[in-house]
C-alpha cells in the first residue's frame, strides 16, 4: 500500500509559539540599537546629556543658579527706578491740596464704606452725602492710614427706601477730592 502523501501546512502553523516570540524580541532589540545609534550619532561624542542640559542652543534657557552681585545690583537700581519714576499725578488743586479720588466700597441704606487710594495719613474728613430728588442726607466720620491708603471710618445713617445717589468727599490738610456716585436702593 502507498504511504500517504504528506501535506505541507502553512508557514505560520508550523511556526511554533516560541519561536516567534525570539523573533519578536530579536527585532525589538534590533530597533532599539539603531534607535541608540542614531541618537548618539547626531551628537558630538565629546558632548553629553549633562553638556545639553546646561547650556540648550535653543534661547528657552532659564538660570537656576544663585543671582550674581551685578543681577543684585540691577535689581537694586531697577527698584529705585520704579520708586522714583514719576506717574500721572493729577494737578494738585487751587489751594494747594493733592487731588485724590475716594473710592465707595459699600454702600446700603444703613452706612457707607470707603477708602482714599494715593493719600496715607490719619485725620482727615470723610463725608457721605446722599440725595433722592430734593432730598439730602449727611454723615461723616474720620480717616485713618490703613496700610496703603486713607480708610474712612463708616459713615451711618438710616435713608428711607427709594433711589438715593451717594458721593463721598475726602478733605484734610494735605488731600480732597469726591468719588463717583453710588446708587442706594
Amino acid at each position: 500500500m502507498p504511504k500517504p502523501k504528506k501535506t505541507k501546512r502553512p508557514l505560520l502553523k508550523r511556526l511554533t509559539k516560541r519561536p516567534a516570540i525570539f523573533a519578536l524580541v530579536g527585532i525589538l532589540l534590533i530597533g532599539a540599537g539603531l534607535g541608540y545609534l542614531q541618537l548618539k550619532g547626531s551628537r558630538p561624542a565629546s558632548e553629553t546629556i549633562a553638556d545639553t542640559l546646561e547650556s540648550p542652543r535653543s534661547g528657552d534657557y532659564v538660570n537656576l543658579n544663585p543671582p550674581t552681585e551685578q543681577d543684585k545690583k540691577d535689581a537694586e537700581e531697577n527698584k529705585k527706578a520704579l520708586v522714583e519714576e514719576p506717574g500721572t499725578p493729577a494737578p494738585p488743586t487751587s489751594d494747594g491740596k493733592k487731588q485724590v479720588t475716594p473710592e465707595i466700597i459699600s454702600a446700603d441704606r444703613l452706612e457707607v464704606r470707603a477708602h482714599v487710594p494715593g493719600i496715607f495719613e490719619d485725620g482727615g474728613t470723610c463725608t457721605a452725602t446722599a440725595t433722592n430728588g430734593s432730598q439730602t442726607e449727611a454723615a461723616t466720620s474720620s480717616g485713618f492710614a490703613n496700610y496703603s491708603d486713607t480708610q474712612c471710618e463708616p459713615m451711618n445713617w438710616s435713608l428711607p427706601s427709594g433711589g438715593w445717589s451717594v458721593v463721598v468727599s475726602y478733605s484734610s490738610g494735605t488731600a480732597k477730592g469726591s468719588s463717583e456716585a453710588f446708587v442706594v436702593n
